[in-house]
């Protein structure tokens, strides 16, 4: 009987240990993939955290490109802004001829363009006045009197001699007033009532003086620094030219007399 159970007993007994050994390595299996999952998870938040920081630093990046652009544009814009005149129409400066006066240590520019006594006024008669501007070498030189605004324009009395004045700097202050010469000052002359005055520092063109003798306007200017010459509109009657010394002060004078002057031999 024990004979015929043994073998039995046996075959049993190998069953359970391939079963024992089965289960082991499905145990074994489960664990391996158990530990591997999170390694691939970490995997998966590194190449998220990676792809975040790339976008942050792309982010970072362009804000910072960004600032710098909007920052140089707006540097450019003050730069430009801070060069501009203030308060004065770009059409009426021209630096090349402002620099003349202040590089030849004279207080204001002057030029004079001639006597004409049927001219009239500027703002009913441009084009007789372009042809001044023309005649006279002003139209060439600056650049301001091709369109000229009527604002700009003095009248002083009686007048047929006609002047462009342009102050030294962009801050100029210019007052015209009347010059009286007559028998109750002793013919000495003085100061009269004031006719324009302006702190744009732009030019202006003033008709003046009934006769080649007598002066009848007294200009100010006045510049930036403080610097102050007062001056009438004269040409002399030596030589034709513009008066330009009045207590060592000097105007510069922009006058084309070849062109006044043709027959003229100096």
């Amino acid at each position: 009987m024990k004979r015929r159970f043994a073998p039995l007993v046996l075959a049993v007994v190998f069953a359970l240990a391939l079963c024992a050994c089965a289960a082991v390595k499905t145990e074994v299996s489960t664990d391996a993939e158990t530990k591997a999952a999170p390694a691939v998870a970490t995997s998966g938040d590194s190449l998220t955290e990676s792809g975040e920081a790339k976008t942050e630093a792309n982010t970072e990046t362009e804000t910072e490109t960004q600032i710098e652009t909007e920052t140089e544009t707006q540097t450019e814009t003050e730069t430009e802004t801070e060069t501009e005149a203030p308060g004065v129409d770009p059409a009426l400066v021209d630096v090349g001829k402002r620099e003349l006066i202040l590089n030849d240590h004279c207080d204001c520019g002057v030029m004079y363009l001639g006597f004409d006594s049927e001219l009239g006024s500027f703002a009913d008669n441009r084009a007789g006045y372009e042809k001044l501007f023309r005649d006279s070498g002003a139209w060439e030189a600056f650049d301001f009197v091709h369109d000229f605004p009527a604002d700009r324009y003095v009248e002083v009395g009686k007048g047929y001699e006609l002047y462009l004045i342009i102050p030294p700097d962009y801050n100029s202050k210019i007052v015209v007033n009347e010059w009286l010469v007559n028998e109750d000052n002793g013919f000495v002359g003085e100061k009269g009532k004031e006719v324009f005055s302006s702190e744009s520092g732009a030019p202006i063109l003033i008709r003046c003086n009934e006769n080649e003798i007598v002066s009848n306007a007294l200009i100010t200017v006045t510049a930036s620094s403080g610097d102050e010459m007062s001056f009438n509109l004269q040409m002399s009657m030596m030589d034709g030219n513009l008066i330009t010394v009045y207590d060592l002060k000097y105007l510069y004078d922009f006058t084309r007399y070849d062109l006044l002057y043709p027959n003229r031999e100096d």
